[in-house]
């Protein structure tokens, strides 16, 4: 569910064979990546069309080569690589001990060759921690893969020519994703607020337990547009960062001014609106495994996915809001990306 930019396993090699020198202490690695691309971040709206998250660049990716026990031995980044006309990368040289590789970007602080984990388990450790509430561009993506000795068409180990020196090729593809999946909350609004009510407060919003302070927002009948939202000029929106599970209800709560209600002091009644299912767009939506297709669910998505970006404009209506919680379907607009971006637009029952 990953847009893919392939490196090519051809690798750039020298095809002169004069005064060759065979390095047998060495090795070359081609390092296959097969979901990395050029994405940028777009907060537009949906209605504009797709919208894509980078998962990371090229450039900030380090490759933890390391030896059999996954102990690092060499860290490297693509300043580091050969690149050959077609568009693919290779490092030359390396220590024969290596056998396996790890890529890893992002973080806080960004991995550089300084701080690279010192073995995979430590790389995988990272990628797994918890980062319930970090900004996307600081989401740790990470791959690892064994490098095995690459063939020829005949079935014969392969080398590399380069520099005068024959080097034996080896290749390893890496698929280099983030281990969490995200919701983003990018506005909230009432869309007949006045007919009941004259003022909502908004004071916060929550996921599994994890609450956002909406600050006591308020949402008024004379304002116009009725909502909040977060710039969208900016990649700032709230937003949870997942393991993948079972979807997750989302719930807001509110107070409410019912005006002229003598019953009920203004502001003190307390209110929710929550978010039990997300509706897979048809068509749209490939991951098809991920949609329930019979039942009262039927149409919705299963699981948050690690990798895809759940996108939420929270507008509802004056009747979703209850004492107890609401039913809302929400309709899910998927793009594919290096993240999967899911624009979402709420469908009240």
């Amino acid at each position: 569910m990953i847009a893919a930019l392939a490196i090519s396993a051809m690798v750039a090699c020298s095809k002169d064979d004069s005064d060759v020198v065979l390095e047998s202490t060495k090795k070359s690695v081609v390092i296959n990546i097969t979901n990395t691309a050029p994405a940028t971040r777009g907060i537009t709206d949906t209605a504009a069309g797709a919208e894509s998250l980078a998962s990371t660049k090229a450039e900030d990716l380090v490759f933890g080569f390391c030896d059999g026990s996954g102990n690092l031995v060499t860290p490297l980044t693509i300043a580091d690589a050969k690149l050959s006309a077609d568009g693919s990368y290779v490092f030359h040289g390396l220590d024969q001990r290596i056998s396996q590789v790890y890529v890893i970007a992002n973080g806080t602080p960004k991995f550089t060759k300084t701080n690279a984990p010192a073995d995979i388990n430590a790389a995988h450790t990272a990628w797994e921690t918890p980062v319930v509430d970090a900004e996307w561009k600081d989401i740790i993506v990470f791959g690892h893969a064994s490098a095995t000795h690459a063939k020829n068409a005949d079935g014969t180990d392969a080398f590399c020519k380069v520099d005068g020196h024959e080097y034996p090729l080896y290749e390893a593809k890496v698929t280099v994703k983030p281990h969490k999946s995200r919701l983003e909350v990018r506005s909230i609004s009432c869309t007949d607020l006045g007919t009941k009510y004259n003022k909502i407060t908004l004071k916060s919003l929550e996921l599994k337990d994890v609450a956002m302070d909406l600050g006591d927002v308020q949402l008024d009948a004379k304002a116009n547009p009725k909502k909040i939202s977060h710039s969208l000029t900016t990649p700032k929106v709230w937003s949870w960062n997942l393991k993948q599970q079972v979807v997750p209800d989302l719930t807001l709560h509110v107070t409410v001014d019912e005006g002229n209600n003598w019953e009920i002091p203004n502001g003190t009644e307390q209110r929710t609106v929550t978010v039990i299912n997300y509706k897979a767009p048809t068509p749209g939506y490939t991951n098809l495994d991920n949609v329930w297709t019979e039942g009262d669910n039927a149409g919705c998505l299963k699981e948050f996915v690690a990798g895809e970006i759940y996108i939420l404009d929270l507008n509802f209506s004056e009747d979703n809001i209850h004492t107890d919680a609401d039913m809302l379907c929400v309709d899910v607009d998927v793009t594919i990306a290096d993240w999967v971006v899911v624009p979402v637009t709420p469908e009240f029952n």
